[in-house]
């Protein structure tokens, strides 16, 4: 479910009626990628003070917005043009890391703005480094764990969306109530109906386990997958916090946890004991004995979400379905 198969692809812009034109592989993306109009770009370096713009690149690995490699006098940078409006809780978990973790330096955004510029990290995606035969670490899970309890050491009074100070805007309701909800949308329509009818019992079944996973409202990536993480002279970055939020710490880690194509976790046990011993090491509160569950079960909702599409890709329904099953023992 990681999006290694939205692989980097960088194919250099074609410049037509002062648009740059994208010729990019066809990849299973939850928003189109934005044709950015060449006058944009220039205007948006050089009110930055950035120098003027020497090279383009449009980065195609991401699967909900457009990111393009702008090269100028003075450097390489990331623009980030957004869909949605997601580039506030981003601008503000860039700007409150900063000097905490590994991340990149925010240059330039303004509230209202669609886009952002960032400093350009040029290390290799965590998923690719793996995929051509790189070893998962204890040294890369250490510094995984050391990372995302840091980014877990902020917290808030409530579940809420986040603006560009990391003020709570829209409070959102809780992980059970969430799932709940979910498996009577779209989601379910592409699950086996027993399925769906033993994971909401299961829910009403197992209230403890989710006041547990629900205790504390803490800063989230909100999308902590390999593929969300660079690799630069042995070195993690954590990258794309525009999915950034308020909400149970759980749900970071079961996304970090989440099966992919085969169906299996990269993290053996040794692994997840390495894991755990580190990010308890830098917490605000140690992870539960039941944290693996808990995370599982935090992650449901998510990949529940992925399925909000017509057609969704039949791997991704197999992998959901069995993730569904390992967790509630159905």
């Amino acid at each position: 479910m990681h999006a290694s198969q939205y692989m980097a692809h960088c194919d250099h812009l074609k410049e037509s009626d002062e648009t740059f034109v994208i010729d990019l592989m066809e990849y299973h993306r939850i928003n189109p990628l934005i044709q950015l109009n060449k006058e944009e770009i220039l205007a948006a370096f050089d009110k930055a003070a950035l120098g003027p713009v020497l090279d383009l690149c449009p980065v195609s690995s991401g699967m909900s917005n457009t990111g393009y490699r702008v090269t100028t006098s003075c450097g390489q940078f990331l623009m980030k043009r957004y869909a949605k409006a997601t580039g506030k809780a981003e601008a503000g978990s860039l700007s409150y890391l900063q000097g905490r973790i590994p991340v990149p330096g925010m240059l330039c955004y303004e509230p209202g703005a669609s886009y952002v510029i960032m400093e350009w990290i040029d290390g290799i995606p965590l998923d690719r480094y793996l995929n051509e035969g790189g070893a998962l670490t204890d040294d890369l899970v250490r510094q995984m764990a050391f990372m995302t309890s840091v980014i877990h050491q902020k917290e808030f009074l409530h579940d809420a969306t986040l603006d560009h100070r990391l003020q709570p805007l829209t409070a959102r309701p809780s992980e059970h109530e969430k799932l709940l909800y979910t498996l009577t949308r779209k989601p379910a329509a592409h699950l086996d109906p027993a399925l769906i009818r033993g994971l909401t019992e299961f829910v009403y079944d197992h209230e403890q386990a989710f006041r547990q996973l629900e205790a504390r409202s803490v800063l989230l990536h909100g999308d902590l997958s390999f593929d969300n993480m660079l690799l630069k002279d042995g070195t993690l970055y954590y990258i794309d916090f525009e999915f950034a939020s308020a909400g149970s710490p759980y749900c970071d880690l079961g996304h970090l946890l989440r099966p992919g194509e085969g169906a299996s976790s990269p993290f053996s046990k040794q692994l997840l004991k390495v894991f755990r011993e580190a990010y308890d090491r830098s917490a605000s509160a140690p992870l539960s004995d039941h944290w693996l569950l808990l995370s599982r079960l935090a992650d449901l909702n998510s990949m529940l979400c992925l399925l909000n599409l017509d057609d969704p890709p039949v791997s991704w329904i197999r992998i959901i379905e069995e993730t569904i099953r390992t967790t509630i023992g159905f």
